[in-house]
């Protein structure tokens, strides 16, 4: 595989890991290729998970400079769909909730993306809250307290606007889901028995939860369903004709969207975000104002007295997740169960 290189010898292609190369080859037509091979000036690692690997291609024509991200999917990685993935990101990206796919390879291995630049990155605001967290914490953006609020709310508002997607998953379903991958595992481990014993003292609680957000919803909508910071972007326009500066929040990562309960969205905000008490309370304010004030509201007037229920089931979800991902990375993913099981508020 070492002599892949050589025809990137010039190029900073040749920094890529060889089985990265070796797909852009198969992958990439050869005429993309070509001009990503001649103009490319840098590649840096962006970030490496257990279901995809992320690279910043900057490239150089004419004098312009670029960035692209290469991200190359794990093909072992069975729990999402890509196909759904890529038909929820293009679908987002029509209004421009998300970065705009440039390539996607016949068999959804390789994308290539717009760069987003966060001048401030929106990731640093990643504090994990349970329902009963004391927040002490705001964040701000350019001085202000209520703008990241707004950008939020937004957020969740134009989510509710998308085409519905064909998957279609309630709590009830996950729960069933993710059960069904840990009860065929015959870990031998008995720190990881003793995790799942800890799930399964849940079910009386969890099935009282799922059940008070079905009574709740009026109708499913477009969710993204892991809204923490790791997956949004702060991208900064320049307003030339008003000499201002101009903020918008958007989404990556659609590995779980899907047709479900939008106060699951909401939940995830709430838990994963480092906001204020009055920053938590803007949002919750605004955001079950703007249902009541819709034609058709998603949610009837319960759902305010789901929110703790489904900050539960966003944690639980998590803790299932981390539970499965034991199987590979023990060491890494108990102490994560742990982390997530704990902010689960049973009372």
């Amino acid at each position: 595989m070492a002599n892949l290189t050589e025809g990137f010898k010039d190029s900073a292609l040749a920094q890529l890991p060889l089985k990265v190369i070796k797909l852009l080859i198969e992958r990439l037509p050869a005429d993309k290729l070509s001009q990503l091979s001649r103009d490319c000036v840098h590649v840096e690692l962006l970030s490496a998970g257990l279901s995809n690997q992320n690279f910043l291609l900057q490239t150089q024509s004419s004098n312009v400079t670029q960035a692209q991200v290469l991200r190359v999917n794990h093909s072992e990685a069975t729990w999402c769909s890509r196909a759904d993935e890529v038909t929820c990101w293009r679908v987002a990206q029509t209004i421009g909730l998300a970065p705009e796919l440039l390539f996607c390879s016949d068999d959804n291995e390789l994308y290539l993306s717009e760069f987003i630049c966060e001048s401030e990155p929106w990731s640093q605001f990643y504090c994990q809250h349970s329902n009963h967290t004391q927040r002490q914490r705001e964040i701000k953006i350019d001085g202000s307290v209520t703008e990241p609020v707004k950008q939020l709310l937004t957020v969740l508002q134009s989510l509710t606007t998308l085409p519905l997607p064909t998957k279609q998953v309630s709590m009830l379903q996950q729960w069933q889901e993710y059960q069904l991958q840990l009860v065929g595992e015959k870990s031998s481990t008995k720190q990881w028995q003793s995790c799942l014993q800890q799930i399964n003292q849940l079910t009386e609680q969890a099935m009282l939860w799922f059940d008070a957000m079905d009574k709740c919803l009026v109708e499913p909508a477009f969710c993204h369903r892991d809204l923490s910071p790791f997956n949004l972007l702060l991208r900064t326009n320049k307003n030339v004709i008003l000499g201002e500066k101009q903020t918008k929040l958007m989404c990556i990562d659609y590995e779980y969207a899907a047709t479900s309960h939008p106060l699951f969205d909401l939940a995830s905000i709430l838990a994963t975000h480092d906001l204020s008490s009055a920053q938590y309370e803007l949002l919750l304010d605004g955001y079950f104002k703007w249902q009541s004030e819709l034609i058709s509201p998603y949610l009837n007037e319960n759902a305010q007295h789901c929110v703790g229920y489904s900050i539960n089931c966003y944690w639980l979800f998590c803790a299932m997740w981390a539970l499965i991902m034991a199987k590979s990375e023990p060491e890494t993913f108990l102490a994560y169960f742990q982390q997530y099981i704990a902010l689960i508020d049973s009372n």
